[in-house]
């Protein structure tokens, strides 16, 4: 057991003895010490999940009751030429009924910008962070119960940026260097074939590099031109498999714009081109879009949408797969302190090169809702109740699943 039930309890004593407090007393966000804004905030969940391992009905699903524990602390310092903000946060997951599935993951972030004039400016970026991946997805997606506990990896951010423009100018230029690295911690020994492949083979190193201009076109709006290239290379190869090594090259034109406080977002189309170093592997050019949207008609009432399509590496076999998202939020105060909010998601997956036994080519598609009613007490304190249903289907057997999670949060920044 990662860590006690009884530790759970006194958390969740703390988060509601807390709140009172803060209930009690003026609410306030942060707290300002020596030219330091600290940001601490707890968040609660237990509930209950009928299908752990995203196992499909033709198999025996486990079903357990959990507890979500979520600590953070941030802290920012702002003066008039820089900013900087580095952050903690830790997940710890404990399920009742599946012990090996307890989890503890970290993430380190680290954010920093530096005004050198009224038009430079420059940005450094770090993250690290170490996290789990549940059974019964990405790696181990369709082979849940052929591992004994969840899949652990480290994952690397560094990100270097230069903008020119001052803010609100008629035209910006930035300029964007970039590195990513994964490394699996556990199920990389190369004698384990208990899921098909070492997880080291999976581990890579990812570079970028990208410029983007934005010019305003009229009131609120803005047209941009983007390109971005990456260069990704895998270290360990499994024998007579071709290298997963690869180019891709992203141009996007789009706008992006905020409206009299009405409505803000963005829009990218283009093409991408990927290229991979081993010709036995087949490559991707094609059409390529991000768009994100926010509208708001009254002033207690969000609507959201969102879609991309990218072509990228599969977790498992394939050479690669397009993947196409939608997604469409709502979110609504019904009196001052009480919301509701309304999510549904859709993603198709089309893989190339990945094939079954039977031959049949990997596609899939996934329908994920979510309903979550919260009242706020403040801006400190808030607590909810959450339900979310998952429906994936598959052309290959034991891929498919569908999981109801029920939850009960809370929610307090100190």
């Amino acid at each position: 057991m990662t860590f006690t039930t009884n530790a759970l309890r006194t958390a969740a004593g703390l988060l509601l003895l807390h709140s009172l407090t803060v209930l009690a007393n003026e609410s306030q966000e942060g707290h300002f010490v020596k030219g330091v804004t600290y940001l601490p905030s707890l968040e609660l969940y237990t509930g209950y999940n009928d299908n752990l391992l995203y196992q499909s009905d033709e198999q025996d699903k486990k079903k357990t009751e959990f507890v979500y524990l979520v600590p953070q602390m941030g802290a920012a310092i702002e003066k008039k030429s820089r900013k900087h903000y580095l952050e903690y946060k830790a997940f710890l997951g404990q399920y009742f009924n599946s012990q090996s599935d307890d989890f503890v993951d970290h993430y380190v972030t680290a954010e920093n910008e530096l005004r050198l004039s009224l038009r430079n400016a420059i940005e450094l970026n770090g993250a690290y962070s170490y996290q789990h991946e549940a059974r019964g997805q990405g790696t181990s997606s369709g082979n849940a119960t052929l591992i004994d506990s969840p899949i652990k990896f480290h994952y690397f951010e560094a990100e270097l940026g230069y903008r020119y423009g001052a803010p609100g100018a008629k035209g910006q230029l930035a300029f964007s260097l970039e590195w990513n690295k994964k490394k699996y911690a556990n199920y990389t020994d190369e004698r384990d074939s208990s899921i098909g492949l070492t997880t080291r083979l999976k581990d890579y190193d990812l570079w970028a590099a990208g410029v983007s201009f934005s010019s305003a076109w009229r009131q609120g709006v803005n047209a941009t031109l983007s390109y971005e290239h990456e260069r990704k290379t895998y270290p360990f190869q499994r024998e007579g498999s071709p290298s997963q090594d690869s180019f891709n090259h992203l141009v996007y034109a789009g706008l992006d714009w905020d409206i009299a406080q009405k409505t803000e977002g963005y829009l990218k189309l283009g093409v991408q081109d990927k290229n991979f170093l081993d010709s036995q592997r087949e490559d991707f050019t094609g059409f390529s879009w991000a768009t994100g949207i926010k509208w708001t008609p009254l002033r207690h009432s969000t609507i959201s949408f969102n879609s991309s399509q990218i072509a990228k590496d599969p977790d498992q076999d394939g050479d690669y797969l397009k993947q196409t998202i939608f997604s469409v939020g709502w979110q609504h105060y019904w009196i001052t302190h009480l919301y509701s909010q309304l999510n549904v998601g859709y993603t198709i997956d089309k893989y190339t090169g990945a094939f079954d036994f039977n031959g049949v080519l990997r596609d899939e598609n996934l329908l994920n809702t979510s309903v979550k009613l919260a009242y706020k007490f403040n801006r400190n304190v808030e607590f909810g109740v959450l339900y979310t249903y998952n429906d994936k289907s598959s052309s290959w057997n034991n891929y498919q699943y569908n999981q109801n999670v029920y939850l009960i949060s809370g929610k307090l920044e100190f």
